[in-house]
């Protein structure tokens, strides 16, 4: 299976799907698009339906994949999070039994104003000036996440058949500031390898190698009869380079005007390869189990 997406037009297409051991070309757009959006304190969920493959494809917005809440002040919500690092959101967790394959993706939420707790009490937080709050930073979270996430899954009894599959971080190329302080994102063509350098890309390794430590712990302590199926899609290394794939200043948004992003990706445009990698990965696993 090969997809192309956009979920805020909707814009979903089928476009590969292998039979019988051979790969046929067939591009389908979801003749029914099963919009259960539900936007509760900032949840959204997507599903569309493909007939003529059978096909259920569903997007949920978890952006910590663990339980989360925004901070209120003066009656109104703002853009710092209550996270627990010790609870799966329950967005998702409850629709893992009924699902063959998970692609899972997480990171660049953890560069917010957040505070964290472990069985129901704060015990710190990022990126806050709280005297009385220590500050781990977001390597901290992260590893505690991730752990968290892998451990759910390995023990889920009702998910015998799930293949879950890890999207390794997505690198932004903000320049000359942050999203909100007129960073921009301008080249057309892709990075040297001297250009890198000039992005934070040792934290981007940094978040990749945590993801993959959490995942390979896992599987080493994983027993034979009871091995869960997991998976990597590696795209860190690779969406370095790409500055030029960011939508900046071309992306339709009423609330944030002159706004540059550089976090996002076009469509079609580089992440294309990371549907060709989903795809390789899906053509292995088959043929494992066959």
């Amino acid at each position: 299976m090969l997809l192309r997406t956009r979920s805020e037009s909707g814009n979903v297409v089928l476009l590969t799907w292998r039979v019988s051991g051979r790969r046929t070309a067939q591009v389908e757009h979801p003749l029914q698009i099963k919009e259960d959006m539900k936007v509760v304190k900032s949840k959204t969920t997507f599903t569309w339906y493909f007939p003529i493959h059978d096909a259920t494809l569903k997007f949920f917005f978890a952006a910590f994949l663990v339980e989360t809440t925004k901070r209120v002040k003066n009656g109104l919500e703002i853009d710092e999070h209550d996270i627990h690092l010790d609870r799966i959101s329950t967005l998702w967790i409850n629709i893992l039994p009924e699902i063959n394959y998970l692609v899972i993706s997480s990171g660049n939420w953890f560069f917010k104003k957040i505070y964290l707790y472990e069985g129901g009490k704060l015990i710190g937080c990022i990126s806050c000036r709280d005297k009385n709050i220590k500050n781990h930073g977001l390597v901290f979270a992260f590893r505690r996440v991730f752990r968290t996430v892998f451990q759910f899954i390995s023990k889920c009894q009702d998910c015998k058949d799930l293949l879950t599959l890890l999207r390794t971080y997505s690198p932004p190329h903000f320049e000359n500031g942050e999203w909100n302080k007129r960073g921009y994102c301008n080249r057309t063509q892709p990075l040297e390898d001297g250009e890198v350098q000039g992005f934070d890309w040792v934290q981007w390794e940094a978040l990749r190698l945590i993801q993959l430590e959490k995942l390979e712990t896992l599987r080493n302590m994983q027993s034979g009869g009871e091995r869960k199926r997991f998976g990597v899609v590696d795209v860190t290394r690779a969406m370095m380079f790409r500055a030029d794939g960011h939508p900046a200043y071309h992306f339709d948004s009423l609330l944030l005007r002159n706004v540059s992003d550089c976090l996002h990706w076009c469509v079609p445009g580089p992440i294309d390869m990371w549907n060709q990698l989903l795809l390789e990965i899906l053509n292995r696993e088959e043929y494992s189990i066959s």
